[in-house]
């Protein structure tokens, strides 16, 4: 192979690998001859999975210690990767998580050139580094400063393309067929996150839920990842009652992403669904507790997005989110967020507007 290669990391979680749409429009459209590999978790590797701008697929699947399932897992794992990532010969690579153990990665598969990101977690062995992290910042606009320097100019604001195929259109389609075709305005509800000190109180989603299908008609679809989301699924259901729709388990990414598109609006926490919603150009109301909500907020434009920050929130505070952010969460009221909705509803009936007249 020639070095016409790059690597693109993105080893966090779903959220993260959203945030990636926007580098990877800006590296194809300054770099259009290249070839793109992705490595990353496998569900971000799934949800690009139809995006033609990538060349390769690397899921990373391992994890700095040794595990207990093989070549998927553990150091065995780590260097597997190393030994696929190495195959290709990539000119650079270009880290979005900046740690040890990824950058590591890289240079143990022979790439010279490794543009990062400082971070609290290193950014030992990067040959360029974006300087400190900025608060107000967005991580996107972040990534984008780290293409820059390998594009080597500055680049403008770009959205969260991301690219999927018919048949994810279709699912989704199906799925609201299912529903009934009475020109229900939809919103969907994602009460769930990666970590419990994300999630706003259960009770609270029930009376946000109950508030859409009593006073603003809407039809509310409840989502979830399989597994205990699921179970935070069911448990919502019951407490919002009739109007209310179980999708938790039912939507693979590619398809939560074509669904989110047909929505009128979605509420959740710091979470990946909320970033697909950004992703949709979703209307979207987001809850956040002791995370940063300028750095991971959903980036859409302002008149599209509402963000409810905790009363409590300091950036202090955000070093001590397991411990804290669960209390943190519990001071955003149901009120807050039915404003946020009120404060958005032009927005919303405009998109189910245009959505009904295609």
């Amino acid at each position: 192979m020639q070095n016409d290669y790059y690597a693109l990391l993105c080893l966090n979680n779903l959220g993260d690998g959203v945030m990636i749409a926007a580098c990877i429009t800006a590296l194809a459209d300054h770099m259009p001859r290249k070839q793109w590999v992705l490595v990353a978790k496998p569900s971000v590797c799934e949800l690009y999975k139809h995006d033609k701008r990538i060349a390769a697929f690397i899921p990373y699947t391992c994890s700095w210690f040794p595990g207990v399932s093989g070549v998927s897992d553990g150091m065995h794992g780590f260097w597997r990767t190393v030994g696929r990532l190495r195959a290709f010969k990539c000119a650079a690579a270009l880290n979005t998580v900046s740690d040890t153990r990824s950058n590591l990665l890289v240079r143990l598969a022979g790439i010279k050139k490794l543009i990062s990101a400082y971070g609290r977690h290193g950014h030992w062995l990067s040959s360029d580094v974006v300087g400190y992290e900025i608060r107000y910042q967005h991580e996107v606009e972040r990534h984008l400063e780290m293409a820059a320097r390998l594009v080597g100019q500055p680049l403008a604001p770009l959205h969260l393309d991301i690219r999927i195929s018919l048949e994810d259109e279709q699912s989704a389609d199906i799925l609201i067929h299912e529903m009934g075709d009475d020109n229900s305005l939809i919103a969907a509800i994602h009460p769930g996150a990666n970590v419990d000190f994300k999630e706003w109180p259960l009770n609270h989603f029930a009376a946000v839920g109950r508030f859409l299908v009593q006073e603003k008609k809407c039809k509310v679809l409840v989502l979830g990842a399989p597994g205990r989301e699921e179970g935070l699924a069911a448990e919502l259901i019951g407490k919002i009652g009739s109007g209310a729709y179980n999708l938790a388990g039912k939507t693979p990414v590619r398809t939560l992403l074509a669904l989110l598109k047909r929505c009128a609006l979605y509420i959740g926490n710091d979470s990946g669904p909320t970033h697909l919603a950004a992703a949709a150009a979703c209307p979207t109301v987001a809850i956040f507790g002791a995370t940063n909500p300028y750095r991971f907020g959903p980036y859409l434009a302002e008149d599209s997005k509402r963000i409810i920050r905790s009363p409590l929130f300091n950036f202090d505070a955000i070093g001590k989110a397991r411990e804290s952010g669960k209390g943190m969460l519990d001071a955003v009221t149901v009120e807050m967020v039915t404003t946020a909705i009120d404060e958005l509803w032009e927005k919303v009936t405009e998109r189910h507007a245009l959505k009904e007249a295609r």
